[in-house]
């Protein structure tokens, strides 16, 4: 639904014969060929009441996917309702939704996708956190409009210390303090951020230099593999989430804090193995000389 919400915010025209169900193999199995079409027209309107029903929180994408996702009138209620209790049907038919994008919007997904990556690799790094402060209200709030979806509310109400749990959130919803993050936190943090970009390009020239002569290889080779294997875990999960939802939903990101803070210290241990190598053969070749 996220990236059927983006093609459509993209396009402002859209032809109802193109749109349509082309392929109907995997659908036709759940639901008839109209429900694509109604889908999309009530996909169009819940945007719309996303986008004005409140702070649109993902710019990227242009409307709230969160109002889409949680709202218990929005799209996916309406799903639901629609296709009764046959939960396989729905997933069969979002599954089908979500390939219809690829196949008659690529580029717009494509398009979608690079700027969800560049959140992450903007000249501050999207990993750390460099807030003043931040509201835990607002994300009591937040839990508890996740944890109100009927979805879930059948499951936790017949269970007392869970219902316990939402009663004490909803207080602490009201009441909860301002975490405040210190200035001598934030700025190694904003120097962390700032240099990872620069890092992550010096590493993948290092590691080109290195793999390309043979004496380096055989000594770094080793730890340029541990450097390159750990910035591609950090590309793998952004790409994902990329894909599938998008980060500016920020704990995408911060969870990716360690293993960023992980890459920027190998990096600079691959700059001094590289520099104290080259500083010995550099006292080799002058004794040589001699």
């Amino acid at each position: 639904m996220l990236l059927a919400g983006r093609a459509l915010c993209d396009s402002r025209q859209s032809n109802p014969r193109s749109n349509g169900c082309r392929s109907r193999t995997r659908c036709e199995k759940s639901v008839s060929s109209g429900v694509a079409w109604h889908v999309q027209a009530a996909l169009k309107a819940e945007i719309v009441k996303s986008i004005t029903k409140g702070p649109v929180n993902f710019p990227t994408l242009g409307f709230d996917p969160d109002y889409l996702m949680f709202n218990q009138t929005s799209i996916e209620s309406q799903l639901r309702k629609e296709f009764g209790s046959n939960s396989s049907a729905l997933c069969a038919f979002y599954w089908f939704y979500y390939w219809r994008i690829w196949q008659q919007r690529p580029l717009l997904v494509v398009k979608k996708i690079a700027r969800e990556l560049a959140i992450f690799y903007a000249p501050k790094c999207a990993a750390y956190r460099l807030d003043k402060s931040r509201s835990l209200s607002k994300e009591y709030g937040i839990s508890l409009t996740s944890l109100d979806s009927k979805f879930y509310s059948k499951s936790w109400m017949t269970y007392p210390p869970a219902v316990d749990f939402i009663r004490r959130e909803e207080l602490l919803a009201q009441s909860a303090p301002i975490a405040e993050q210190a200035a001598y936190i934030r700025r190694p943090l904003g120097i962390l951020a700032a240099t990872y970009l620069p890092l992550l390009l010096i590493a993948v020239a290092l590691s080109a230099l290195v793999l390309s002569r043979e004496t380096h290889r055989k000594r770094l080779g080793w730890l340029v593999a541990l450097v390159l294997f750990v910035y591609s875990y950090n590309l793998a999960n952004c790409l994902e989430v990329a894909v599938i939802h998008s980060l500016q939903n920020s704990r995408y990101a911060t969870v990716q804090m360690y293993f960023v803070i992980l890459t920027q210290f190998l990096t600079i241990l691959l700059i001094l193995e590289i520099l104290l190598g080259s500083r010995v053969l550099i006292g080799a070749s002058a004794q040589n000389d001699k």
